[in-house]
């Protein structure tokens, strides 16, 4: 009973500032949720990597979203791991600090985020996935809606975040 929008290639930061603005055109039921399922960008060096994901967090609030659930390495990932699935913890601390009337949730376990998504989210919610493939997404899509894209994804190969 939900619809899901899963753009889960390729990421950068205007990719995922178009996605938000066609999930905010999206015509839903009074009552029910648009929810941003977020990675951060990747591939920008260490020197730009935080900064840019953290800007980009900052630059949601102008969003019509009720919720924000990012999904990345954790805080303490390396800058190599950061540059190769993005950094979207310093995406996540941006979010949170500029938006502070909605919920806002960081997963760095694609288990623990598709039982939060299967939990808090209902019949007429639109769910936007948008994310680089390595960050597996569909695996929580999986988990969370009894779906078989890991199965049929010839980018899965078993990784995890």
């Amino acid at each position: 009973g939900r619809l899901l929008y899963i753009d889960c290639f390729n990421v950068s930061a205007e990719s995922i500032r178009t996605c938000l603005e066609t999930l905010e055109q999206m015509p839903i039921e009074s009552g029910r949720k648009k929810i941003a399922v977020l990675g951060g960008e990747n591939a920008l060096g260490s020197k730009k990597s935080f900064s840019i994901n953290y800007e980009l967090g900052l630059s949601l609030i102008k969003y019509d979203i009720d919720e924000y659930v990012i999904i990345g390495r954790k805080k303490d990932a390396t800058e190599s791991e950061k540059n190769w699935y993005g950094d979207s913890y310093a995406l996540y601390k941006g979010i949170r600090r500029s938006i502070r009337n909605k919920p806002i949730m960081f997963f760095d376990d694609l288990e623990d985020a598709g039982e939060y998504l299967s939990k808090n989210s209902g019949k007429g919610d639109i769910i936007l996935f948008k994310g680089i493939y390595r960050l597996c997404f569909w695996a929580a899509i999986d988990i969370a809606f009894a779906t078989s894209l890991t199965i049929h994804n010839p980018y899965f190969k078993g990784k995890t975040i």
